[in-house]
């Protein structure tokens, strides 16, 4: 289920995403648009983002906007991804970390 904050960012773009095989096949199919891959994407990583967040913040509501905030920016920033130089899990982890660092978990 892709968050209601994000409902309206952009058009939706019907593509099956059945056919991707990977997490960086579905993360590319954001960078152009496609919210079925991007729920796809936030089924697979929703939750360990979640918890990741959780075990940095020992907070579950500032865990839960982190997790918002991480998924916004895999919306806005998945056309940067290369699956070249990095994994969709590496690429969503690193966007993860810096929240939790930045002081974005206050």
């Amino acid at each position: 289920m892709v968050p209601k904050s994000l409902h309206g960012l952009g058009h939706r773009v019907r593509v099956d995403v059945d056919g991707c095989r990977t997490s960086n096949d579905l993360l590319v199919r954001v960078g152009h648009g496609d919210l079925d891959a991007f729920a796809r994407l936030y089924d697979e990583f929703g939750q360990p983002v979640y918890l990741m967040a959780n075990r940095a913040v020992h907070d579950p509501g500032v865990s839960a906007d982190v997790t918002q905030e991480v998924f916004l920016r895999v919306w806005r920033e998945a056309g940067e991804f290369d699956p070249t130089r990095s994994s969709a899990w590496a690429w969503i982890y690193g966007r993860a970390r810096a929240s939790t660092e930045d002081g974005s978990a206050d």
